[in-house]
């Protein structure tokens, strides 16, 4: 077992380093996140967070989970495609009233709402 009186230091200010400081920082232990970059770089592509990531992500922190609902795209179909872009099926996403969705999100969006909840 860990004390919460450790010191813990996170090389990587990427998305997987500011949730992981953000859910060490909530249960009480010292983080230090280091990043070689003079600022956060939100440069990247579009991230699919499958349904399941969602739920672990809202767990962690459920203001995280909502500002990215907010700033992606449900997912409402999967295609799957052969390599010369031939539909080999299609299947619809249904989504219960209270579940959340898979998300299609921009890694910029993810970061910045991890960062809001990242404290100074």
């Amino acid at each position: 077992m860990v004390s919460s009186q450790s010191r813990i230091g996170i090389i990587g200010a990427g998305t997987s380093g500011v949730y992981l400081a953000i859910l060490l920082i909530k249960q009480g232990f010292q983080v230090t996140l280091f990043e070689k970059a003079p600022h956060p770089r939100t440069d990247g592509c579009g991230i699919l967070i499958v349904q399941a990531g969602m739920e672990a992500l809202h767990q962690g922190n459920p203001q995280i989970s909502q500002k990215i609902i907010n700033s992606g795209d449900r997912v409402k179909v999967f295609e799957f495609r052969n390599l010369r872009g031939g539909v080999i099926s299609s299947e619809p996403v249904t989504y219960e009233e209270n579940e959340l969705p898979g998300m299609l999100v921009h890694r910029k969006a993810i970061l910045e709402a991890l960062l809001d909840e990242f404290p100074p």
